[in-house]
């Protein structure tokens, strides 16, 4: 019991801090030049009376929200700053995913059912949206102007925000799960995890009625064979640098254009092997294949516009082998003078 009430005055003193620090950014007229192309210190606008730790970018649009936090000056920031892969890395609870949410929103061309079926559209009447007969990709790009409808980057770049808004392919994964007890559940979790994605792709075009285009029908059935399947199959036919460079392929293809990659919790397959009670020969196979996916992920990889990876630690990628060149990593504090 009395845990438990620390857990809860520990919580309660969280949240008072975050509201405290909220209360006191200030607007955007207040930062100089060289704070906008901070990524984390880019101007932030901060609606509603609490806080809640898993607050996400598509809820902005309910007025009952508890917390909205407006970041999208960080999209420009990303195209203006980077030049090819960047890195943020934070301590958790800092924003990372978030941003990453931001980034997506913002500039895919994709449906993002997941993150957008909730999102409410006008049809009908004099402050209607979109037609209530429109495509399902029109349906949904009306959404994503919802949430970004009044943001700082409308209202700040909004000749940048006409031309790159919702104009690019975007791949994103997550490793925050990826781990195991031994390496062949080490590599089945990495395998799961782009087969998420893999899944979430497949599913949209499902919608979209692009999942049958000849162009990409060969990729489509290979994941449609792999997805879902027993870690034995999976081990037995696929490596995840394969995986990946499958589904890019097939990702190039359909748009005709190169796409944004974001990767959150870049850091955590490594940081698990390296505190795994491995030996080392394990943990030698295990960096390997992180090494040969980051390689077709970063440095070989032709399809790729731009990406940002996030994490807690700057692990140093060069470490591994060649499997990426070095990375422009962003400020993600504010330097005072």
């Amino acid at each position: 019991m009395e845990n438990e009430k620390q857990a809860k005055r520990a919580r309660i003193s969280d949240s008072l801090e975050m509201q405290q620090c909220n209360a006191q950014t200030p607007p955007p007229a207040q930062f100089g030049s060289a704070e906008l192309l901070r990524f984390s210190s880019s101007p932030s606008r901060v609606r509603g009376a609490g806080v809640s730790l898993n607050a996400k970018f598509e809820e902005i649009w309910d007025e009952k929200a508890t917390c909205n936090v407006d970041k999208t000056l960080a999209c420009k920031h990303f195209w203006d700053e980077c030049n090819g892969v960047g890195r943020l890395c934070l301590p958790r609870r800092c924003g990372k995913t978030y941003n990453l949410n931001v980034l997506r929103l913002f500039f895919s061309s994709g449906l993002d059912y997941q993150n957008l079926k909730n999102v409410p559209v006008v049809t009908e009447g004099p402050e209607v949206e979109v037609d209530a007969n429109a495509s399902i990709k029109d349906i949904y790009r009306a959404k994503k102007r919802r949430l970004f409808k009044g943001t700082l980057l409308e209202q700040l770049h909004p000749e940048f925000f006409e031309r790159h808004f919702a104009k690019y392919p975007v791949l994103q994964f997550n490793f925050k799960g990826v781990k195991g007890i031994n390496l062949d559940d080490f590599i089945f979790s990495l395998l799961s995890a782009l087969l998420k994605t893999a899944e979430r792709l497949l599913s949209e075009l499902q919608m979209s009625g692009e999942v049958d285009n000849p162009i990409i029908a060969k990729g489509v059935a290979y994941f449609r064979k792999y997805i879902k399947k027993e870690k034995s199959e999976l081990l037995a036919n696929i490596t995840p640098d394969d995986l990946f460079d499958r589904l890019s392929r097939i990702v190039s293809k359909l748009r005709c254009e190169n796409y944004i990659l974001l990767v959150d919790e870049y850091d955590a397959p490594i940081i698990h092997i390296h505190r795994s009670n491995w030996d080392a020969q394990t943990k030698e196979t295990a960096l390997n294949y992180i090494q040969m996916l980051y390689s077709v992920m970063i440095k070989d990889n032709d399809n790729l516009c731009k990406g940002l990876i996030t994490g807690v630690f700057k692990v140093s990628l060069v470490d591994l082998g060649s499997g990426a060149n070095s990375m422009e990593d962003f400020v993600s504090v504010r330097r005072r003078p």
